[in-house]
Parts: C-alpha cells; structure tokens; sequence
C-alpha cells in the first residue's frame, strides 16, 4: 500500500477487501478544490490461517511431522503420510499390498487371498502350505473333494499330478499252457509269474522312476518296453503281450543272482534316445511290459512277460 501521506509504516489486520478513496491537496498553501489530488485505493488483506482458531497463525504451531499441519489440528502428529488414524492407525499405512480386500494391517496371510479358505478351518489356504500341484490357485486336497480333480488311489494327490500307474494285463484266463497267475505275468520257471512295478513318480521334471520286474529266473537278461496303446493280450512264448502301437525297447539288463531286474530312469533314457515320437511328455500315457528269458520254462518257450503298466505322467 502507497503512503500518500508521506514516509511511515502501517500496522493493520484486515479480513475484508476495503476500498477507499483518499484526497489530498496538492498544494498545502491553497483552498482551491481544483488542486485535490485524489485516489482510488483497493486493500485486500487475508489473515494467516490458524486451523485451531487460537490466535496464532499455524506457521508458528508446533509440527512435530513436518506436513504443515499443527500438532493441534493433526490426527497423527508424528506421521506426515497421515492426518487421520484411518483403520490401521497412526503410523501405519492403509493400503492392501495384495489386493484381497484386507488392509496389511488386518491381513491374515500376506501376499496371499485372506478370502479363499476351501476346507472352511478359518485359516486362508495360502497360509497352510498346502499343495497345489496342478497351479490352479485351488489346493489339491481341495481340488479333490470338490471333485475338480481325480484321484484313483487314494494318495492324496490330484491323478493329474501324482504318478498315475495302473497295473494291467495279469495272466488270469486264457494263459498259453494254464500257466495264470493272476496277480502277474504268466507263471515262469519258478511257479511265479513276474511282477512289473514303478518306483518314484512320474514326473517329467522330477526324473525319478524306475521299473522293476521280479522275480525271475537268476542271471538271465530281459528288457522293458512301452507302447503308445494297450489291446488284448496275445500269447508270446510263455506269456502275454498287451502293449501296442508304437513300441519303443530299453537296454538288456541282466537278473543277477537275486532274479530282478531294475531300470535306470525311464524318462530320461527315453527323452534322450528315442525320437521325438517315442519320447515321455507331461500329460502323454504310455503303457509299459517286461520281457525276460527263461530257458526251460513253461509251455516249451525259452522267454515269458510281465503283466503291463499303464502310466500318466505329470509336469
């Protein structure tokens, strides 16, 4: 604001706009009107703001947090992200970091859905442990009672992921010289019929199964083979093959003198020797049998088989 009236300073607190006309002589030494010299002066004047209406302008409030809000009129005076103590206090921010609808500050299972508890026990599934073999975002024990997946033996595991490996094909009926035994291959030179089993599982990433045929006569070779389709059994030598299709044979291996046979790991022999057609892919089921020697067996035959082995692989 202009002095008209010469050198000074004016102290003054407006809290409204003030318009003033002011005069002045221009010549102190005459009356004549003529010589006003006048002026329109507008004077806007706003008070410093004062949230607590105490009389002290907040920018000489105390502001422990440094956001420019007085500790008088700040809900959370230590913490400048926050003016109000919100749901998770001052302090603490209100945000959900994975996005389930539950503040951090309230979240049963971080990082994982608070909402999804598929057996009901209050506790969310991500916070279990539980598995979920086949990455659906379901655990498996509960992907199985939903009936979402199967699980034919009972292991606990979706088929989808566990080693699904069915025995087929036992020498029960129609046995080349009434030779059966139902619970294996057709019966050999020690009144037993082999046995053909996997141990491990049968992932392909895993790598760890392995098949075994016994007992079997001593220090004799046999071999393991798979096809791509099964069918009814047709007499061989002294057994019965069931496996068909695309048939792919594994080294010879000897019994030694304990009678059993047992391969290295299927899958990798497999991916690593047999072309493209012949290899063991995640979700491919191949059907696998034993074939061994035994010279002075049953039905005049020097060789017999094992009963087959259905196997679904996983991931």
């Amino acid at each position: 604001i202009e002095n008209l009236f010469g050198p000074g300073n004016f102290d003054y607190t407006l809290v409204h706009t003030l318009d003033l006309l002011i005069a002045r002589r221009n010549n102190a030494c005459t009356q004549n009107s003529s010589n006003l010299l006048v002026k329109a002066v507008r004077i806007v004047v706003q008070t410093a703001p004062d949230c607590d209406n105490d009389g002290t302008p907040d920018s000489e409030e105390l502001d422990s947090d440094g956001d420019n809000v007085p500790d008088d009129c700040d809900g959370c005076p230590f913490d400048a992200a926050k003016l109000t103590p919100g749901a998770c206090g001052c302090g603490v921010p209100d945000v959900d970091s994975d996005l389930d609808g539950v503040l951090d500050c309230n979240d049963l299972c971080p990082g994982f859905d608070d909402n999804l508890d598929c057996n009901g026990n209050g506790i969310p599934d991500g916070c279990e442990g539980l598995q979920d073999c086949n990455a659906n975002g379901v655990p498996d024990v509960c992907d199985i009672t939903s009936g979402t997946s199967e699980d034919l033996n009972g292991d606990g595991i979706p088929d989808e992921c566990a080693p699904l490996m069915v025995p087929f094909c036992f020498c029960d009926a129609n046995a080349p010289c009434d030779n059966t035994d139902p619970f294996a291959g057709c019966t050999n030179s020690l009144g037993f019929g082999a046995l053909l089993s996997g141990m491990g599982t049968a992932s392909v990433s895993g790598d760890d199964l392995v098949l075994t045929m016994s007992p079997l006569p001593v220090n004799q070779f046999g071999i393991f083979f798979m096809g791509s389709t099964t069918g009814a059994p047709i007499t061989l030598g002294a057994g019965q093959r069931c496996v068909g299709g695309s048939i792919w044979r594994y080294p010879a291996l000897n019994s030694g003198t304990a009678g059993v046979i047992e391969s290295q790991s299927i899958i990798s022999f497999a991916n690593s020797t047999f072309p493209a057609i012949g290899q063991i892919q995640s979700g491919a089921t191949w059907a696998f049998q034993g074939w061994y020697r035994n010279v002075g067996g049953p039905c005049g035959s020097n060789f017999n088989l094992s009963n087959g082995l259905m196997i679904t692989f996983a991931p």
